[in-house]
């Protein structure tokens, strides 16, 4: 009997309380995704725009909705309205489905006791399956790449020929490959293909020696990127790949790659040999495509070692290196100036005597009495492949060893069977390098550390809010009870679907954990005013559950 106005104030002013404790925590919840931080950071932005759209809500609840459901025609149902037999049907199957709800609720009230103890037991089995590897999980999900990257490298010196047949070796494969997709599929897929010599964007290594290809997919429902790029690395002859320093093919991985090690030490001949040691094992496990580190073979290089006459006759390293440079190199001798130009002479060995490795063990080296000694009666000559780079982490030298997987799904039990079976005996059999696991790995600890600490001030202030709305602390704890289960239901449903779980799930957990809150703090407010109404207890759930049935569902979808 009262009027639209009158009614649309009495209504707002009843949920002003549930639906502002339910809107903060909400906020709340999402608020921790605006402190992950590293590659997920992109996550911040869509943390940002939830919160504003739901802080902008309340205005939309507590003063524009109102103002329009005061108006006498808006709540007027115009009966000939093309919806109104469709909006009755609706109206009708929701009805049925709420009594059918509780009805069930009911039973379920009546026997509590045979059904206080399911969630618990609910919460252990998901437990049970997690541990035991039945529900997968990963640190971050295989993502398909737009473009496929064929990237290899020799050792430094190889000529150019050599890297071209190559490419033109793994051209042939993809061609082939491409036709029986064409017959399978009765579409082509590959919509370009480039070819080059002496750059590659991943290995980080350039020259003659170097080669990629870049094949650009279309997109299709047929076949994962992922999948094209494993059949080609298969189908590249073992052979061929033994003859090459490094082999990658795949694409950009967004989250870091699957395996990353990082092996410290102050000792380089013993991080060389972990580094070869690791390689060789990593690379004997199945799901393993690559394995590539970056340090690298460099150019060949004369490795010079003074004997004792060298000593002995006063002479030294700079000084037997800086006579072989102005012999091989040259020196400035001299300038003259010739008319308005400035001309320099330089002085150094005969083109015919500098052309060969030969020709240096012919040096003659000048010693400090002005005496002649060949080279080769001074200095004992090795010949060795150098380093393309050398790289240090707070001082100390590192080299990365990373790996890409056939199925990145895998990467935790790879990881975890890297760290239990051959970092523990890398230790013991070089004691002088230390390691460091980094990669997806690294990056899923520092979002997750991250993402902690952020929850779990986030659950203190839900805490607080829900504490001083219904100021009852138990009643607080009470809403907090149904997370848990939501959580472990999260993680069950990726078994239901057959999706591992990542750190991209958590995200999905981040939401739910949300709406979980939002849907018992109106639930919960509507039995506390049932039973300020003088409903039972019993009365006051089962009339909660049918009150707000309809608001639960249309929040939850």
């Amino acid at each position: 009997g009262k009027s639209p106005a009158k009614a649309a104030l009495d209504g707002t002013m009843e949920v002003v309380t549930p639906v502002l404790t339910s809107i903060l925590t909400t906020v709340f919840v999402f608020s921790t995704l605006l402190f992950v931080g590293g590659e997920m950071a992109m996550m911040q932005e869509m943390a940002f725009a939830v919160i504003a759209a739901l802080l902008f809500s309340l205005v939309e609840a507590f003063l524009i909705l109102p103002s329009h459901l005061a108006s006498k025609a808006i709540l007027t149902e115009k009966k000939t309205s093309k919806f109104s037999s469709l909006k009755r049907k609706v109206e009708d199957l929701v009805i049925k489905i709420r009594d059918k709800y509780t009805k069930i609720n009911t039973r379920f009230i009546k026997n509590y006791r045979w059904h206080v103890w399911t969630p618990f037991v609910f919460i252990i089995l998901v437990l049970v399956m997690f541990i035991s590897g039945t529900i997968k999980s990963v640190f971050f999900p295989s993502i398909p790449f737009n473009q496929v990257m064929i990237e290899f490298a020799y050792k430094p010196g190889e000529r150019e020929s050599r890297t071209e047949n190559f490419l033109f070796y793994c051209d042939s494969i993809i061609n082939d490959y491409h036709q029986e997709l064409i017959d399978e599929f009765d579409e082509p897929l590959f919509t370009h293909t480039s070819l080059s010599i002496g750059f590659t964007e991943n290995l980080g290594v350039s020259g003659a020696h170097v080669g990629s290809i870049r094949l650009s997919i279309k997109e299709n429902d047929f076949i994962s990127t992922i999948d094209i790029s494993n059949e080609i690395k298969k189908r590249i002859h073992p052979d061929s790949i033994s003859q090459l320093e490094k082999l990658s093919v795949g694409g950009p991985q967004q989250f870091g790659k699957e395996v990353s090690i990082s092996l410290q030490s102050e000792d380089d001949k013993e991080l060389r040999e972990s580094v070869n040691w690791l390689k060789e094992k990593i690379s004997g496990i199945n799901m393993v495509k690559d394995v590539l580190d970056n340090g690298g073979v460099g150019n060949r290089e004369i490795h010079l070692t003074l004997k004792e006459k060298a000593y002995a006759l006063g002479l030294d390293e700079a000084t037997i290196l800086k006579q072989i440079r102005q012999g091989f190199f040259g020196e400035e001798v001299q300038r003259l100036i010739i008319g308005r130009d400035e001309v320099k002479i330089w002085l150094r060995y005969p083109e015919k005597n500098r052309n060969s490795i030969e020709d240096l063990n012919k040096v003659k080296i000048k010693t400090l009495a002005g005496a002649l000694i060949p080279l080769e009666e001074l200095a004992d000559l090795q010949y060795k492949r150098g380093r393309i780079k050398i790289n240090h982490i707070n001082g100390t030298k590192e080299t990365r060893v990373d790996a890409t997987l056939y199925n990145a799904d895998f990467s935790t039990e790879v990881n975890e069977q890297i760290e239990k079976e051959y970092l523990s005996d890398m230790k013991m059999k070089f004691p002088n390098v230390s390691y460091k696991i980094m990669g997806q790995k690294e990056e899923a600890a520092d979002s997750g550390k991250r993402l902690g600490i952020a929850f779990l001030i986030s659950i203190i202030l839900i805490v607080i809010t829900i504490s001083l709305n219904f100021k009852s602390f138990y009643q607080a704890r009470l809403i907090l009870m149904v997370v848990p289960i939501g959580v472990f239901s999260a993680i069950f449903g990726h078994w239901i679907v057959g999706r591992p779980f990542s750190m991209l799930s958590v995200w999905g957990v981040v939401a739910l954990i949300g709406i979980l809150v939002n849907d018992a703090v109106v639930m919960l407010d509507k039995y506390n005013r049932n039973l300020e109404g003088g409903m039972d207890m019993e009365q006051a759930v089962i009339g909660a559950g049918r009150s707000r049935f309809r608001a639960i569902i249309l929040t939850t979808i």
